[in-house]
This record gives C-alpha cells, sequence and structure tokens, in this order.
C-alpha cells in the first residue's frame, strides 16, 4: 500500500477510537449537549458528530484562518443572525467557544441548511462549509435543480474533501447506530 493510504487509515482509526471513546466520555465530546439539540431541531446526531469532528475535532475553543470559531466553526455573523432566530439575548461572538451555545447554534444552523436544500446533505454540507450563496451560484450555474447533486459538482476542492469526509464519517456512525 502507499504511504498515504496508511496515512489515511490511522488518522480514520483515529477518529472513529475518539468518537468511540466520546460515547463513554460524554463530557469531552459533549455527548450531551449533541443529543439534545440534534433533538431539538430534528438533525440526526450522528450528522452533527461528524460535522464537528471535521470542523474542529473537537476543539471547543477552534478558531479557523476566516476566523470561524468553537466545535461547530461558526462564522460570527451567521452565528448573531441565528442567535437572533433562537432569541438569545446578549450575543457576542465570544459566546461561541461555548460548547452548548455553539452546539445549539451550529445544529440550528445545520437543520436551516437542510431544509434550504431539501435534506441534500452534499448541497447542505457544501454550504455550511463555503456559504450559501457560493452554493446558490453553483445550483443555477450548472442548472442543478433537474438533477441529483453530486460531491464532483462542487467547485472548490477543499469543500469537495470537507464533503467526503463528514458524508465518510456520517455513514460508519449510522452503521454503528450512533
Amino acid at each position: 500500500m502507499k504511504k498515504n493510504s496508511h496515512k489515511f487509515t490511522f488518522f480514520f482509526c483515529l477518529a472513529i477510537f475518539v468518537i468511540l471513546a466520546g460515547i463513554f466520555f460524554d463530557k469531552i465530546l459533549h455527548f450531551d449537549e449533541i443529543t439534545k439539540y440534534s433533538r431539538d431541531f430534528g438533525v440526526e446526531k450522528s450528522l452533527v458528530i461528524s460535522l464537528i469532528w471535521e470542523e474542529s475535532k473537537f476543539k471547543k475553543t477552534a478558531i479557523s484562518s476566516a476566523k470561524a470559531l468553537g466545535l461547530m466553526q461558526l462564522m460570527p455573523q451567521t452565528a448573531a443572525h441565528i442567535s437572533k432566530n433562537l432569541k438569545i439575548q446578549n450575543f457576542n461572538e465570544m459566546l461561541l467557544l461555548d460548547s452548548d451555545i455553539n452546539i445549539r447554534l451550529g445544529t440550528y444552523y445545520l437543520k436551516f441548511l437542510l431544509d434550504r436544500y431539501d435534506d441534500d446533505l452534499i448541497l447542505s454540507l457544501a454550504s455550511y462549509n463555503a456559504g450559501i450563496g457560493v452554493v446558490d451560484t453553483w445550483i443555477s450555474e450548472i442548472k442543478l435543480q433537474d438533477r441529483k447533486s453530486e460531491i464532483a459538482d462542487i467547485k472548490y476542492k477543499s469543500t469537495q474533501v470537507f464533503v467526503k469526509k463528514v458524508l465518510r464519517n456520517y455513514k460508519f456512525l449510522k452503521r454503528l447506530g450512533i
């Protein structure tokens, strides 16, 4: 096997170990919050777990180069808008480093995207990663309304990789019954 496939296998196994360990150590992986908000907003918790893993590796203080914050890597402007919908008082971007608030806002936003794109996981995850405007442009450019989306339709390589990884982990967790 190639060196890269060994590296992939190692990191994939490591990811699965961390996720499974989280089932037993729910405080480490915020399993209670994920379960609560997944149920509240009607999003599969395996999808939320997979998204958090790819966004932050469960590091609640994660800050991206684009200034997205927390476990679910929310942009402060997006989070401020969501916080109004959820009637969160006195929102400020530092609240995104609070795991409960971040998971609540991120899961709500994921549900919003799933609804917007008719439960199309590829478009919803691509939009979570690249933005609604970008994905809407892709849809109009390739006349996607006439057919089902495919990962190859995603124009940004980094977003393609993100979607592939989230979907791979999501399918694996579903097979485990999570």
